[in-house]
């Protein structure tokens, strides 16, 4: 964690500590890539033992081990995963850190890519990084973060992410057809901030400018999680109607008194369950400081909650002018009409997608922020179609 607050403060040492970071993730993820396989490799072979004829059947104690050691080598497979996404977490927190956040939204949603281990044009790919950041370049290898998903090779430049597909050849088949093709879309959307089909078939999106810069609570978390380690618990309200709760030793009652304090339903988001979801998120390896809880959190001994009095939601869009309703299915939390209005006036005006209310939670964003820039757009003289949603 320190190494990661360093890129932001000592730019003279910045590209080396970004190749130093990447090659200890290259070596971290290729291990935990080697130990799921060797389990994998396992699995096969004891499934093919139970169902091998045998002269002398196996006995039912002796299947039932047999059973026991397959199950006990999917769960080290399934902490392998686990840890190799926390380790490319951190992968994430170069991204987050010399990439625009609202830029890298498009790069994550795309099946994931695939092993460090064995993959054809490694070399090339990590050549490439390398000699990037020793000629001056900040570069990223796409397949050490979550987030980086389309191109091999991610290089910021002045803010604006280059995307790079390495081929060590030169013949060009269908998926090198594709991959292109999905990056050019990516390019358009940056350039005309318009895409089709980028993240739903038949979707158009359009992307508009927010108001002003998000602004979030980080700091204030990171108190209340200092607090909580030593003391086991902790809670704040980090401004009008939310409240951050941070516990090894969760109690009921801190919640109780929570809702002592609120007006209206409360908005509960147990901030845990997002920490395996790439969602395109700022990471939480740069949202948590200390290096001992963020893998608490991750390991799930410590457990962070936002918790939002939808009250404060109402009386604020209401001074503006706004109705707004909670919506139960994804993907929108929030929608929104003109007060007074009647008939075919009171159609939807607005909705605010779940990913984006998601952001007060999982980035720790202002509420009061995410309210500012709902009336802002309300109160823009041009209309903002249903397919033009900003999310």
């Amino acid at each position: 964690m320190e190494k990661l607050r360093l890129l932001r403060t000592s730019p003279l040492e910045s590209h080396q500590l970004c190749l130093d970071i990447q090659e200890t993730l290259i070596r971290k993820i290729t291990y935990l890539e080697k130990r799921i396989q060797v389990l994998k490799a396992r699995i096969k072979e004891q499934k093919i033992s139970l169902k091998t004829k045998r002269s002398v059947p196996l006995t039912k104690d002796e299947a039932n081990i047999i059973k026991s050691r397959i199950e006990h080598s999917q769960y080290l497979i399934d902490e392998y995963q686990n840890l190799k996404y926390t380790f490319k977490t951190i992968g994430d927190a170069l991204a987050f850190t010399y990439l625009d956040k609202w830029d890298i939204k498009p790069l994550t949603f795309k099946e994931s890519t695939g092993n460090l281990l064995g993959k054809e044009g490694a070399r090339l790919e990590r050549g490439a990084f390398r000699k990037a950041l020793q000629l001056g370049h900040i570069a990223i290898l796409n397949d050490i973060t979550n987030c980086l998903r389309y191109g091999d090779i991610t290089v910021p430049k002045e803010g604006y992410p280059l995307i790079f597909e390495m081929k060590s050849g030169k013949v060009r088949n269908d998926r090198t057809e594709r991959q292109l093709n999905g990056i050019e879309k990516i390019v358009n959307y940056w350039n005309t901030d318009r895409a089709e089909g980028l993240y739903k078939d038949n979707f158009d999106m359009m992307r508009i400018d927010a108001h002003s810069t998000d602004t979030h609570h980080r700091e204030k978390l990171n108190e209340i999680i200092r607090v909580a380690l030593a003391k086991g618990k902790n809670w704040l309200e980090v401004e009008n109607g939310v409240y951050y709760y941070v516990a090894k030793d969760f109690d009921i009652t801190d919640v109780d008194a929570i809702i002592s304090k609120c007006v209206g339903e409360l908005f509960i988001f147990y901030v845990n369950e997002a920490k395996y979801s790439n969602t395109a998120y700022y990471p939480f390896s740069l949202s948590i400081e200390d290096p001992d809880a963020f893998l608490e959190f991750y390991a799930g001994e410590l457990s962070i909650f936002v918790l939002i009095d939808t009250a404060v939601i109402v009386s604020k869009l209401a001074s503006k002018g706004l109705a707004v309703s909670f919506e139960s299915d994804e993907p929108f939390a929030m929608d929104l009409t003109f007060m007074g209005a009647e008939g075919e006036d009171k159609a939807n005006f607005m909705k605010i997608s779940r990913h984006m209310f998601g952001r007060i939670a999982c980035e720790f964003m202002s509420l009061n922020w995410l309210l500012e820039e709902i009336i802002s757009k309300a109160s823009n003289p041009y209309k903002l179609l249903e397919s033009e949603i900003a999310a």
